[in-house]
């Protein structure tokens, strides 16, 4: 009966803590996010322009043609795009030493029911798109970017970042 009763006790415990574990990687999530804005709004101070990985094409709003895969960067991103986190890292060390990752990444994921109800599956990152990463050119100029976290696990919404910057 005693170890019963441990048991029950420990589990409770332990959910409680794993609780606690992701509200901690979310209010990190919040403060990356937030540090890395304030460095990219000291280049654009600097520069006229947010962080374009040294390509016109990504400094021009809508010069990629909204092409994911050359203006926009992602933490952990698996896909090969033509830019990385690192090169976005290498156009802020002036303003802030290391770029963090998310603090999940891709040793954890989560799935949630997106708008449609249909369940997704996907891993935690953060996301940086320059100028040249939409479609489009209305309303936007080169010192327009979008910041965000793509998800919080506390969240059960999809998605449910955390988005600074310009948001189209």
């Amino acid at each position: 009966m005693v170890i019963a009763i441990i048991g029950i006790l420990s589990s409770v415990i332990l959910a409680a803590l794993n609780s606690a574990r992701a509200k901690a990687r979310d209010a990190r999530r919040m403060r990356d996010i937030n540090e890395i804005n304030n460095a990219i709004s000291l280049y654009v101070s600097a520069n006229n322009h947010a962080p374009d990985f040294g390509d016109t094409t990504c400094s021009n709003p809508g010069g990629s043609g909204g092409d994911p895969t050359i203006c926009n960067v992602i933490d952990n991103d698996l896909l090969g795009r033509k830019y990385s986190w690192k090169d976005l890292e290498k156009e802020l060390k002036p303003y802030m030493k290391n770029l963090p990752v998310d603090p999940c990444g891709l040793s954890c994921f989560t799935t949630k029911a997106d708008q449609n109800g249909d369940v997704r599956r996907f891993f935690f990152s953060y996301i940086y798109t320059a100028p040249g990463g939409w479609s489009g050119t209305a309303g936007h100029t080169p010192m327009d970017y979008l910041l965000e976290a793509e998800a919080f696990e506390t969240s059960n919404q999809y998605p449910s970042g955390y988005s600074v910057g310009i948001s189209f």
